[in-house]
């Protein structure tokens, strides 16, 4: 009777983690794969270009509020 539970388990599991997979797309890591970064320091043309992207995405934020809010506005009667 353990290993039928066991076995369920391991099941319950599979099934899990394949639905997991495909409703996030997880990716998962080769093994035998190391990932090294050596960090630099930006340059002041990338830092420049992550700062304009920064507020060029904050001001679509805004705008989209914005938007958003007027949809709801009360409608006269």
């Amino acid at each position: 009777m353990k290993n039928r539970a066991q076995y369920i388990d391991v099941e319950i599991d599979k099934l899990t983690n394949s639905i997991e997979n495909a409703i996030m797309g997880l990716i998962r890591e080769p093994l035998d794969v190391d990932f090294v970064v050596d960090p630099r320091p930006l340059t002041e043309k990338e830092k420049k270009m992550i700062s304009d992207f920064i507020k060029t995405d904050k001001e679509k934020k805004k705008s989209k509020k914005t938007t958003k809010k007027s949809t709801f506005a009360k409608q006269p009667a």
